[in-house]
């Protein structure tokens, strides 16, 4: 079934993304965060609470608070909406807790391993505080996450996150390793790449939320799929935005990723286009020391189609996403998620 993402109702918040459905949750989420955290972390305080002030929108949390909510709802059959009202566990609170420490953390280690100057418009860590205590900083949060998990007192969801943590370190080390490789450019690589960075993180949210209601299998699948669809797109739509964005909207330097040799979906699909093949290919080769030759990649890139080519790659995911949410009930809940889903897309305009 095709879903035409432009009957989704448009009620979200694109810049501050604010669900009232899980407002008050939320504020929670990012009060025990931003304030209850760095009482306990004694000489990091003050760097974990710059980090928290500094945090983007929270969909991850979000994530874990809205499938929560959407999988209580009558969950033994999931037809209606009238069997019984939406509720949360205090597990769903620690869970959307943990994996925004988890993403914390490894925005903190990737800014060092990157040596970026600047995240969400501010000084990195490293460049603040130096190599040194950033390392530190991340590995607390990883720790902070790691109590929290013990914490939810689930097995398998605890297998779920050791595995998420498993897949962000080959993420990484793929990552580092293929730097310039020309050889190792391929769409399929790309996409098992993105899964490990971004997606098996919000998969895990979404999976997880399902699991502490005890849902069937069958439908912790679905949401898990949701969660990995939609985290693809994510990092799909961020890859692009690298591109089309200017530097001061992106916080960080723009097409820092190609500057690196990091090669993402725009470069793969232009480098499958004959008319811009050999050419793009020399300006890689060449490490863009020449100036203006990060531009001119940019233009062969946009030339190709490689960014609309992005964009509809971007789509297909975010389509199958909003497939597994087919058979839950209506709700805010469910909107909401689709509102994460069209936000994502839109992130690029």
């Amino acid at each position: 079934m095709t879903i035409d993402l432009s009957e989704i109702k448009d009620k979200t918040n694109l810049r501050g993304i604010s669900f009232e459905s899980i407002h008050l949750d939320l504020e929670i989420v990012d009060k025990n965060l931003s304030v209850e955290l760095p009482k306990i972390c004694g000489p990091l305080a003050e760097i974990i609470s710059f980090i928290m002030s500094a945090s983007g929108k929270r969909i991850r949390p979000a994530l874990a608070l809205l499938v929560g909510y959407l999988t209580s709802l009558d969950s033994e059959s999931l037809k209606s909406t009238n069997s019984g009202k939406a509720s949360l566990k205090p597990q769903h609170f620690i869970l959307a807790e943990l994996t925004e420490l988890i993403h914390t953390a490894s925005l903190v280690h990737d800014d060092l391993l990157d040596q970026s100057i600047q995240r969400r418009g501010q000084e990195t860590i490293h460049l603040k505080w130096g190599t040194k205590v950033a390392v530190i900083t991340g590995d607390f949060l990883f720790a902070q996450a790691s109590v929290k998990l013990g914490e939810i007192n689930n097995t398998e969801i605890v297998s779920i996150y050791a595995q998420v943590l498993a897949e962000l370190c080959i993420g990484e080390i793929n990552q580092a390793q293929s730097r310039f490789d020309l050889s190792k450019i391929d769409l399929n690589n790309y996409i098992t790449k993105s899964t490990n960075k971004t997606a098996s993180l919000f998969s895990a949210a979404t999976k997880s939320a399902a699991l502490l209601n005890q849902l069937p299998n069958h439908q912790v699948e679905q949401m898990f799929s949701y969660g990995q669809n939609l985290g693809i797109a994510f990092q799909i739509i961020d890859d692009l935005i690298d591109f089309t964005s200017e530097s001061k909207e992106l916080g960080k330097p723009a097409m820092g990723d190609l500057m690196q040799g990091i090669f993402t979906a725009p470069v793969i699909y232009a480098l499958q286009d004959e008319t811009v093949n050999l050419q793009l290919k020399e300006l890689i080769k060449t490490r863009f020391a020449d100036p203006g030759s990060l531009n001119e990649a940019k233009a062969l890139i946009s030339s190709s189609g490689g960014f609309d080519k992005t964009l509809q790659l971007a789509e297909s995911y975010v389509t199958k996403a909003l497939t597994e949410l087919e058979s839950f009930p209506n709700s805010a809940y469910k909107e909401n998620l689709q509102q994460i889903a069209q936000f994502v897309l839109k992130r690029h305009s």
